[in-house]
């Protein structure tokens, strides 16, 4: 068994004179993890990391090679139908209930996307 486990509880046992509940583990597992990780560089993620391993680099290049040339940007069928709505005159509201969707969802794409664009391709 793992030793900090077990005297984590009794610790706190005779800090307090109660049993601890499961919230104060978690709190004192946290703080003991946080200790560690002050400690011990190595355990600790360093910011960036993900940014420049292999793999990180060479999903890079695969998807700029994918991109296209002239900056448009490939979305689903929807968004690309949103975007005609919209560059109908179309509100929101009326685009949603002309879609059958919920009104979140198309507010949603017009963020995601930045809507109404003229860059716009349908994903393959």
């Amino acid at each position: 068994m793992d030793r900090r486990m077990i005297n984590i509880p009794e610790t706190f046992a005779r800090m307090y004179n109660r049993a601890p509940t499961e919230d104060d583990i978690g709190i004192l597992m946290k703080m003991k993890a946080e200790q560690d990780a002050y400690k011990n560089k190595a355990i600790t993620p360093r910011e960036g990391d993900l940014v420049h391993s292999k793999k990180a680099q060479e999903r890079a290049r695969i998807s700029a090679a994918k991109r296209d040339k002239n900056g448009s940007v490939a979305v689903p069928q929807r968004t690309c139908t949103i975007n005609k709505l919209i560059m109908f005159g179309l509100s929101t509201g009326q685009i949603a209930d002309a879609l059958f969707m919920k009104f979140e969802a198309v507010e949603s794409d017009i963020e995601k996307y930045k809507l109404p664009r003229q860059n716009l391709r349908k994903k393959k």
